[in-house]
């Protein structure tokens, strides 16, 4: 159909067409803004897990007892994305206006990546498009303004839902990074906008600048509604968002839309279901577990897989082997795996609180002698224990156990709210900063409510109550944690083979000094204290010793916790790790030496910021602590990634050694102890 031929058709009919319009610009944005994801870094598992978020909290919404959420993806001729020709049009001028502010009139690489890929896209005849499909209580003006308003939220009646906060994840998954809403009420009303995020640009020898944002609406500024923009209701809806809501009132009556063209499958190599059932399982297994969630896979036309309670057993499976996660906001397969095991066949508990109901599932004692707190809102993972405030370090003597909190919008009632407040906008926290004082008080209330309850039953660690016979225990004193009263802390790990332990190593301060050592170092299994090679620079040592004491143990596959004691203040104290040099039953000592790379750590319960991690060719090896006050324990957590040809048939995790580096003017000084 011809432009004038449409024209002539939407004024017959009484309709008008939204355009994809970008407003003038209050600054200078180009292709790589901050708020958007880089196209290297799109992770499948944040972008599933928002859509899944605002399903299912708009389904509770709507009254529904269990979310269903479709996952389709489908072949669309590219003319017919709405707002295709002002996309075109805007493109060209973004790239235009950019290269001709940027130096020698090129773009940077990053930019020009973007500029590559979207050009691809256009280029193509036909796309490829994800409709992501759900029967939630849909989208009307006050929910679609949060959609395109990052950072404001909408509340759905007094249970919950919420619209726009993170949102802005999934436009990496389109090459376009152009994503379009849909909604059709309980009522019937229906919504369509869209949002594309470009590079600000202007037209040629124009001084007005176009903004790097642009929505398809009818136009900006308040209307009848009183919305922040002109939105497409009823027949105004473009057919492609349309088309979808025929779906959705077809088979459930209400509920909501999201449509990516040129859908990139996440840049992964892996299936549609394979993406989708491996995030939803991660971070939803109590949703799908209970009932509250079933989510529907089809790809090109073919068959439908469905993710529920029939099935999530399979898939958890599936995934349980894998022990890396795949991004913050959800853990790991085999962390879910038994989380959902502990959901399954630990026994119930329900805690009225002051301000709601809370149940707690509590599998005892831990099958692998560890202590886990995993935190559900409406059946979505959100944090563990030791992001739970008043949790961290709390259970150093209560035996090994693993417990899952719920807490939904129904029963919880403002305890559900408070924990929904701090959660921040990727639900993968709990800040109480983000809460009014009096509102901090009440969560944290109810937290150490939860907490005690917990320790009410689970047994106190004691040598006469508890022996397990495959976790070798290790106990240390802790001058301000619970283990305290009794004056000891037990840690509880997988087994470790650690020899004989002596006092410690010694940390050698820069010679030349007038001070004469006590002794020469002691002797420590696993060769600790010897002068080391290797790594970044060169290091030496000299006589003067500072007694230091150190114990590290395994807190899970690729975690450990190392506590720390000295006899004198000690500043400018670095920790690393090291693969020990007889990682293996042959002491080939084949990989002597070798750090291994730390993901992140944690310095008496206080995250280390990652302007205090020592990046050497590229991979963090070692953490700043700072000064070591003398005569106080120091506990260090640190989840740490060890190198691939560390690994050993049979042996999936090497012995590790503790080093601690005090760096000086023209080299370190350094501390080993084998752990």
């Amino acid at each position: 159909m011809s432009k004038r031929a449409k024209r002539r058709a939407d004024k017959s009919t009484g309709t008008r067409c939204p355009k994809l319009q970008f407003g003038p610009a209050t600054s200078w944005s180009g292709f790589t803004p901050t708020g958007v994801s880089g196209f290297n870094d799109l992770q499948p598992g944040v972008v599933v897990r928002e859509l899944l978020q605002n399903a299912l909290d708009a389904a509770i919404a709507a009254g529904e007892r269990t979310a269903i959420v479709r996952f389709v993806v489908r072949s669309v001729r590219a003319a017919d994305i709405p707002g295709c020709g002002e996309y075109r049009e805007a493109f060209r001028r973004a790239v235009d206006s950019q290269t001709r502010r940027s130096v020698n009139r090129t773009l940077t690489d990053n930019a020009q990546q973007v500029v590559d890929t979207i050009k691809a896209a256009l280029d193509s005849d036909r796309c490829q498009v994800l409709m992501v499909l759900d029967n939630g209580i849909g989208l009307d003006a006050t929910t679609m303004d949060a959609l395109l308003s990052d950072g404001t939220s909408a509340k759905q009646g007094a249970a919950t839902g919420s619209y726009g906060n993170g949102h802005m994840v999934v436009i990496p998954a389109s090459d376009l990074r152009y994503v379009l809403y849909g909604g059709i009420r309980q009522d019937g009303t229906r919504i369509g906008a869209g949002h594309a995020v470009l590079a600000s640009h202007a037209k040629p020898r124009s001084r007005r600048h176009s903004d790097a944002d642009g929505y398809l609406v009818h136009g900006f500024g308040a209307n009848a509604t009183d919305s922040l923009y002109d939105y497409a209701f009823g027949k105004s809806v473009p057919p492609l968002i349309d088309r979808e809501l025929d779906h959705i009132e077809n088979e459930w009556k209400h509920g909501t839309a999201i449509i990516v063209p040129a859908f990139n499958e996440f840049r992964e190599r892996e299936t549609l279901w394979d993406s989708v059932s491996h995030a939803a399982v991660c971070s939803f297994f109590a949703a799908i577990h209970h009932g509250l969630l079933r989510i529907e896979v089809e790809e090109d036309g073919g068959s439908v897989q469905v993710l529920d309670a029939s099935t999530v057993a399979e898939v958890l499976e599936r995934h349980s082997e894998h022990k890396r996660r795949r991004s913050r906001a959800s853990l790991s397969g085999e962390r879910a795996f038994r989380a959902w095991e502990t959901l399954k066949t630990g026994r119930r508990h329900v805690l009225t609180t002051k301000l709601g109901e809370v149940a707690i599932h509590i599998r005892h004692p831990s099958p692998n002698g560890m202590v886990r707190v995993d935190l559900c809102r409406n059946g979505m993972w959100i944090v563990d224990k030791n992001d739970i405030p008043g949790f961290y370090g709390k259970f150093a003597d209560r035996q090994p156990f693993e417990a899952v909190l719920l807490v939904d919008a129904e029963k919880g009632g403002e305890a559900h709210r408070l924990i929904r407040k701090a959660e921040g906008p990727l639900h993968n926290s709990l800040t109480t900063k983000l809460l009014a004082k009096a509102e901090r008080k009440a969560l944290r209330g109810v937290l150490a409510e939860i907490r005690e309850r917990i320790r009410e039953v689970v047994p106190e660690v004691g040598a006469d109550t508890y022996s397990p016979d495959d976790v070798m225990t290790l106990e240390v004193g802790e001058a301000d944690g619970p283990g305290a009263k009794s004056g000891r802390m037990s840690f509880w790990g997988l087994p470790v083979e650690v020899g004989r332990r002596a006092l410690a190593p010694v940390l050698q301060q820069e010679s030349g000094g007038d001070d004469k050592p006590d002794s020469e170092p002691p002797e420590t299994g696993g060769g600790g204290g010897r002068p080391q090679s290797g790594g970044a620079g060169n290091k030496r040592s000299s006589r003067t010793p500072q007694r230091f004491s150190s114990v590290a143990v395994p807190t899970g596959v690729g975690s450990c916790a190392v506590q720390l004691r000295c006899t004198h203040d000690s500043e400018a104290i670095e920790l690393s790790l090291r693969v020990d040099e007889n990682d293996d039953v042959t002491c080939d000592r084949l990989w002597a030496d070798e750090r291994v790379c730390i993901k992140s750590a944690r310095h008496d319960g206080k995250p280390i910021s990652r302007k205090d991690f020592v990046v050497v060719d590229g991979q963090p090896v070692a953490v700043r602590l700072g000064t070591l006050a003398a005569g106080r324990d120091h506990r260090v957590d640190v989840e740490y990634e060890v190198p691939d040809r560390s690994s050993i048939a049979g042996i999936p995790e090497p012995v590790l050694r503790v080093e601690l580096l005090r760096p000086v003017a023209d080299r370190d000084v350094e501390l080993s102890v084998t752990s």
